[in-house]
């Protein structure tokens, strides 16, 4: 994620050095004289210009995926990247374009329920956000995380609905769960993952 922020400024600071250096280089072929160099720096100018403004939404749109996610918890994105893998070529790109979407996320009945809202635009942001073919809520996976040392688990239910990521689900305790797992949840935490959906 810091990195992608880093790659945007960089962009976008190298562009702009680039215009200003041209441009600077303009004005001063003006003062001295010479009809063609100023001819050759005026398209200069234009064609930074351009490169610029065509650099800037994606620049942008890779800053705010970086700042979605790191809206989602450790858990959240755990679920989210375990049901990545039990799916298809095809629907696993849809659903990481999804997951990278992600402008809010809204955790309700004390976090037994999170809900995703997308934006309008994929990682190209020329493009709509893909979805998938089925319009209908329906329940994508089950991801069941446990904790032998304890006999301690709890399931997420992943859900989809027209044809987008809708929300995660839980069945028990997040917060005890959570308290029980501590700060190594990746070490303590065994996942498994069951796709039950009938078709995307």
């Amino acid at each position: 994620m810091k990195g992608e922020v880093l790659v945007f400024k960089v962009m976008v600071a190298a562009s702009a050095i680039s215009a200003a250096v041209t441009l600077v280089a303009y004005f001063m072929a003006i003062y001295v004289g010479g009809p063609w160099v100023t001819d050759y720096l005026a398209f200069k100018i234009n064609i930074s210009l351009a490169l610029f403004l065509a650099i800037l939404p994606i620049c942008a749109s890779w800053s705010k995926r970086a700042r979605a996610r790191s809206h989602l918890t450790c858990m959240e994105r755990r679920i989210l990247d375990c049901v990545a893998l039990y799916l298809p070529p095809s629907e696993r790109e849809v659903w990481g374009q999804q997951i990278d979407a992600i402008s809010n996320v809204r955790r309700i009945l004390g976090g037994l329920e999170v809900n995703f809202d997308m934006r309008a635009v994929g990682r190209n942001p020329y493009f709509p956000l893909p979805r998938f073919s089925n319009e209908n809520k329906f329940s994508v996976a089950v991801v069941t995380m446990s904790v032998p040392a304890v006999e301690l688990s709890l399931n997420a239910y992943v859900w989809c609905a027209s044809g987008k990521l809708f929300s995660i689900e839980y069945r028990g305790s997040v917060e005890y769960f959570a308290g029980m797992v501590g700060s190594n949840a990746e070490k303590n935490v065994v996942m498994s993952t069951e796709i039950i959906a009938p078709s995307f």
